[in-house]
């Protein structure tokens, strides 16, 4: 299990990509997909509502 925060491989990733960091502002991805991704983890249940709702509106901050 990676660290709180960090990001897992997508569906369909090779089994050897690691887990990576969670983004930082301007890494190239948009809000849009980063709330892609976040909704992902909460839909596996590798996060709480309550961490998906304050990520979420963090995300939303940026817009």
């Amino acid at each position: 299990t990676p660290p709180a925060g960090w990001v897992l491989p997508g569906p369909g990733a090779g089994a050897s990509e690691p887990a990576r960091p969670p983004a930082a502002p301007g890494d190239g991805r948009s809000v849009a997909e980063r709330l892609r991704e976040l909704q992902a983890l909460y839909e596996e249940g590798l996060l709480t509502a309550a961490e998906f709702e304050a990520k979420r509106r963090s995300l939303l901050a940026e817009l």
